[in-house]
């Protein structure tokens, strides 16, 4: 995908993109200025899942964006996430923007409509973006992460200005790392702006959060999606943990993963704003574990 970075055309290009990133917005309910039920901002989550959130919670302060990076395959991740939408959404608006390609937008809103029952949320795991075996799911495509998307439908239930929005890229469009960026952080720009107030809340690799690259990938070309966003001072935090698991792919496989290198809450060189250590990380339950029987 062209990103049209400094041709007119681009211009033209991200105009249409934004006003089309606007409209999906409304599309999705998020209706700007509604009202909001009282009291909805105690934290749903209990234990560790609702430490995290608080702490988080009193870090990014009043920063409108706020940046959670992940370890993907990991069940605390989407459980963290879920409890900083609730907290959120009783003081106004949230976006919840997940790293999930943007062609599963219209699964993604069909399911926040639906009564969440079991053939709900099997047609929306039915995308090309969930549809994958284990041998090649890189931990986003988890039952963990639909139970964060369920958490946000349960919250629109309840009457509040929430919704979900995919920001990342398919396969067929990816270039290279550093035009995926670009292009995430373009979306993120774009749903930002269309947020007059309230918070956008975002899930996403670690990577993609900090606040400027690893050495090891900094060729002084790739700058992270959040790197891009800096001048409107989004809010990165590193979710980690002490001890545990995760899955992911590395070296052309997949399959659990063990932390080598224990975590502590506090600063961490300043590539984040701020790190949370976790006691332990689990390892996600892949699509299809776990899932109740469809009802008779």
């Amino acid at each position: 995908m062209s990103t049209g970075m400094s041709t007119g055309n681009g211009v033209a290009w991200r105009g249409n993109v934004m006003r089309r990133w606007r409209r999906l917005l409304l599309a999705v309910g998020l209706v700007l200025g509604s009202g909001l039920l009282p009291g909805a901002g105690v934290l749903a989550a209990e234990g560790a899942v609702a430490d995290a959130a608080a702490r988080i919670v009193a870090e990014a302060g009043d920063h409108r964006i706020v940046v959670i990076g992940e370890m993907h395959g990991t069940r605390e991740a989407p459980a963290v996430a879920a409890a900083l939408a609730r907290h959120y959404a009783g003081e106004g608006p949230v976006l919840v923007a997940l790293e999930v390609w943007r062609t599963e937008h219209g699964a993604l809103s069909a399911y926040l409509r639906s009564d969440g029952s079991v053939a709900a949320r099997a047609r929306m795991r039915a995308g090309p973006f969930w549809d994958a075996p284990p041998e090649r799911n890189d931990g986003r495509r988890t039952e963990d992460a639909l139970d964060l998307v369920e958490a946000v439908r349960q919250l629109r239930v309840a009457g509040h200005d929430v919704a979900v929005m995919p920001f990342d890229i398919g396969p067929d469009d990816y270039t290279n790392s550093a035009a995926r960026d670009r292009d995430m952080a373009f979306v993120l720009r774009s749903a930002y702006e269309a947020l007059p107030r309230g918070r956008l809340l975002v899930l996403t690799g670690n990577v993609h959060a900090m606040r400027w690259p690893p050495s090891g990938i900094d060729d002084g070309v790739y700058r992270t999606a959040t790197q891009l966003l800096e001048d409107l001072e989004p809010f990165s935090v590193h979710l980690a943990a002490s001890s545990g698991g995760f899955w992911a792919c590395s070296m052309g496989t997949c399959g659990v993963r063990q932390l080598n290198v224990p975590m502590k809450t506090g600063a961490f060189g300043d590539q984040f704003h701020f790190v949370y250590a976790m006691p332990e990380f689990t390892v996600a339950r892949l699509i299809g574990e776990e899932v109740e029987p469809d009802a008779p």
